[in-house]
């Protein structure tokens, strides 16, 4: 008896989610809505999802380093 593939995700998620707790929960969410509502297969779920999580990370690169402070004027180094 063949194991349907829905099934065999969801095994492979819940041992990841018991094994990464619930950070895995937050960066799954899109990707199981995806798969369960819409009825994607998980690769393309999970493509789609890299979307909002690249952005999300640019963001954050961006607050770290893409406003570097000016140097005060005539404060020249003595």
């Amino acid at each position: 008896m063949a194991v349907p593939e829905r099934r065999v995700a969801h095994l492979v998620e819940f041992s990841d989610l018991l094994a990464d707790g619930v950070g895995f929960v937050r960066r799954r969410v899109l990707a199981g809505v995806l798969f369960e509502v819409f009825e994607l297969s998980i690769y393309v779920a999970g493509a789609i999802q890299t979307t909002p999580v690249a952005a999300g990370m640019l963001v954050v690169l961006y607050s770290l380093y893409g406003r570097m402070p000016k140097s005060p004027e005539g404060g020249g180094g003595s």
